[in-house]
């Protein structure tokens, strides 16, 4: 009777490591590609995505499936989809992202602005005045 109790225990115990392994997929991704996984759940199913790849290449298009190694996305010009690995990303982004960071280096320096438009603006004064009093 021992013997079947042991044996329905060890039964047990292998059965339930077996049903957790089978409940997350993703163990067998890499760190990189868990972490691009995870910041492609962020994004629902339809948002426009900007992907740069490993080998430098970029793609645009909606989000579709998340799949256990790869992911859909759709060309909005041709309707045409196709799966990425996620092991192949580099870097995910949406559009408002990519704008904000395309336009940052340009405005670094945001704070001598007022301080221009108000010089310029005090010389244009100083100018009308010059002129009205002569």
């Amino acid at each position: 009777m021992r013997f079947f109790l042991r044996l329905a225990i060890l039964w047990a115990i292998i059965t339930s490591i077996a049903v957790c392994q089978a409940q997350v997929p993703s163990s067998h991704l890499s760190k990189r590609a868990q972490k691009i996984h995870a910041a492609l759940t962020v994004y629902s199913s339809g948002s426009f995505l900007h992907i740069i790849l490993r080998d430098g290449s970029e793609r645009f298009g909606e989000l579709g499936d998340l799949g256990a190694t790869t992911f859909e996305l759709r060309d909005i010009e041709f309707h045409a989809a196709s799966w990425l690995e996620y092991n192949a990303v580099k870097s995910v982004g949406n559009v408002n992202t990519i704008k904000r960071t395309a336009w940052s280096p340009h405005w670094q320096h945001s704070g001598l602005i007022p301080v221009v438009i108000v010089g310029v603006a005090a010389g244009v004064g100083v100018a009308i005045l010059a002129t009205s009093r002569n």
